[in-house]
């Protein structure tokens, strides 16, 4: 298994109040390569991040004039991403978990273990790395899709194989995760191309209307039809007819649909005269159809005569790399329709992004880079800039993740700490999600010196 790259020495500010631990620091992340700057006040190191950010720090949580907690507050402010180690007193767990609310990536009781600040240091920098690493200037694009992940790359090499052939496809992914723009993809890379692309979204149409929006009617046919109409099989003949949340429509429209695709023809509403069609079906669902069959809720045939082949289109959380990639292309297309030009996102914004599941796909992330561009009132978008809903990482570097290389006890207490910032500093709650006893609980918080 190929091992992650190490980061390069960095630039460490190294904020403790007493000279003796502040020197054992020191010397320790020296002989690991570090350029270090080292304080003894909070209005000191205030200045420095103020004059020249570093690319970690370790904080004191007592420093003089200007506490670790007020600079980790300080910090938030001025949009820095900067991967803080703070230092407790031991028996003072309040102060652990407001620090770890703030940001900081963890946290150590005094007395101060050097080797254990050094490695602390290097996994701060290489968290930093991932989260400031500049996004691809020139996403790669097919048919309008933007992605280079290898599940977005194996879907357009599909679609490739696909799209010349006459097969009819279901698309199945999440809402929000572009099988529209597969669907088109797939007619625009067919022989039918420079035919008609008709769409019809089955959740959109009154079930009432479906049947004479698909087969069209004879004047006459019904109150209100005063003029002969066609249909979509019509207005797609010779090309690709997409039925969006397929899903939706109704079993008996099913039998008529499954008819036309068998015999190739159809009568308008009203009509005699049978209408041959040649017309490719292309369908698309969020569901799984095969549950929906096992309800009654769909036509088993309909579903072999479609499912001939079926993309599934991955969602947004499943391909986070292609996150960065669709945020350029959006502030692209934004700066053509506003006028607004958004030279970038600030660290902490892109922490914010990353950091969001996704769960509207695509389209949420679209509509939240659309209202950022709105609401910024400079050129590079803050976290104040994007929806709500987003703003819900004080840090980047706060996450559940246990990294390798720690013993087992070093790994229990940082799950231990997450846990109780997570709980609010209640060690009730705590001990409750953990599913220990309270008791247990205390005992190992005694023993980290908290």
């Amino acid at each position: 298994m190929k091992r992650p790259t190490s980061p390069q020495p960095g630039r460490v500010l190294v904020a403790v109040a007493e000279a003796g631990p502040r020197q054992a620091v020191m010397r320790a992340l020296r002989a690991a390569g570090h350029d270090c700057r080292a304080v003894a006040d909070g209005l000191e190191a205030y200045a420095l991040l103020q004059e020249s950010p570093p690319d970690a720090a370790l904080l004191d949580l007592d420093l003089p004039r200007m506490s670790g907690l007020e600079l980790l507050r300080a910090i938030t402010a001025m949009e820095l991403v900067l991967p803080v180690v703070a230092l407790v007193r031991r028996n003072r767990l309040e102060e652990a978990v407001a620090a770890m609310k703030l940001g900081a990536l963890d946290c150590l009781p005094k007395p101060v273990n050097p080797g254990r600040v050094r490695e602390l240091v290097l996994e701060g920098l290489r968290l930093r790395a991932l989260v400031v690493a500049p996004p691809t200037a020139a996403p790669p694009v097919f048919e309008k899709m933007v992605g280079a992940s290898p599940r977005l790359q194996a879907l357009f090499a599909l679609i490739e194989r696909v799209a010349p052939t006459d097969a009819s496809v279901i698309i199945q992914g999440e809402s929000g995760t572009g099988k529209e723009l597969v669907a088109r993809a797939l007619h625009n890379r067919s022989r039918r191309h420079d035919r008609r692309f008709f769409a019809i979204n089955c959740a959109a149409v009154p079930r009432d209307l479906l049947e004479t929006e698909f087969f069209g009617h004879e004047k006459g046919a019904f109150t209100g039809a005063f003029e002969r109409r066609e249909g979509a099989f019509e207005l797609a003949n010779h090309g690709t007819l997409f039925l969006d949340e397929i899903d939706e429509m109704p079993v008996e429209l099913q039998a008529k649909l499954l008819r036309v695709l068998e015999e190739k023809g159809f009568r308008r509403l009203g009509g005699r005269e049978e209408i041959e069609v040649d017309v490719r079906i292309i369908a698309a669902t969020d569901k799984v159809i095969e549950e929906l069959i096992q309800a009654g809720r769909f036509k088993e045939e309909l579903y072999f005569r479609l499912n001939v082949v079926r993309l599934r289109v991955p969602p947004l959380r499943d391909r986070p790399e292609d996150i960065p990639l669709l945020v350029r292309t959006f502030l692209a297309e934004l700066e053509r329709s506003t006028g607004r030009r958004i030279r970038d996102l600030s660290p902490r914004a892109w922490a914010v992004i990353k950091a969001h599941s996704w769960p509207g796909n695509v389209r949420e992330l679209r509509n939240a880079i659309e209202r950022a561009v709105i609401a910024s009132t400079g050129p590079v978008i803050l976290p104040k800039d994007l929806p709500p809903r987003l703003r819900v990482a004080p840090s980047p570097f706060r996450t559940l993740g246990v990294p390798l290389g720690l013993t087992l006890a070093e790994a229990e207490r940082k799950i231990i700490l997450s846990t109780l910032e997570f709980c609010q500093g209640n060690r009730t709650k705590a001990a409750r999600v953990l599913r220990i006893g309270r008791r247990t609980l205390q005992s190992k918080l005694k023993s980290y010196g908290l």
